[in-house]
């Protein structure tokens, strides 16, 4: 299964150094660097892989994607990390 916005976000934003901006001003970064019709495939993309995957693919997929991200033993895990992802994504500037 693919997720080409998710990729784009994880492996070009949150990628090793990443913690230089922060959690959420990265996603700000991402956001105010991409299009409207960016961020609805993104939305897709997250709804379908949280639809679909569990705590250990999630984790799997986004380390092929070379996420620099840790949320083992984080309350959420990484699923709840897109969840977040996904609700402020939904909301907008």
């Amino acid at each position: 299964m693919s997720f080409p916005q998710l990729e784009v976000l994880m492996s070009a934003y949150y990628h090793q150094d990443w913690v230089e901006l922060g959690m959420w001003e990265t996603l700000e970064l991402y956001l105010h660097d991409s299009t409207g019709a960016d961020a609805g495939a993104l939305t897709l993309d997250l709804s379908r892989a949280l639809g679909t995957l569990s705590e250990a693919e999630v984790k799997a997929l986004l380390d092929s994607y070379y996420c620099a991200v840790s949320m083992e033993g984080e309350p959420g895990g990484y699923r709840g990390w897109l969840e977040e992802i996904a609700r402020r994504v939904s909301a907008g500037p």
